[in-house]
């Protein structure tokens, strides 16, 4: 993966994670408030902070531009 995809890749699970974590708020504020009762509210799991890591890593000596070798 190039230096730029990786960089999209790393903003969208970070903004994924983001949200998860809100939804998880509001899921928990929908049971406190007895909102929705009989409903089951499914439980949503943070990613693993260590992929984060991982993905800054790989930011750092990726490369900038993804090389083809053309023939015509």
């Amino acid at each position: 993966m190039n230096r730029d995809d990786a960089i999209s890749a790393l903003k969208i699970y970070k903004k994924s994670g983001s949200q998860a974590e809100r939804l998880s708020e509001f899921f928990e504020t929908c049971r406190g408030l007895d909102f929705g009762r009989g409903q089951k509210f499914i439980n949503i799991k943070q990613p693993p902070a260590s992929f984060i890591t991982t993905m800054e890593e790989y930011i750092k000596d990726a490369p900038n531009t993804l090389m083809i070798e053309y023939n015509a």
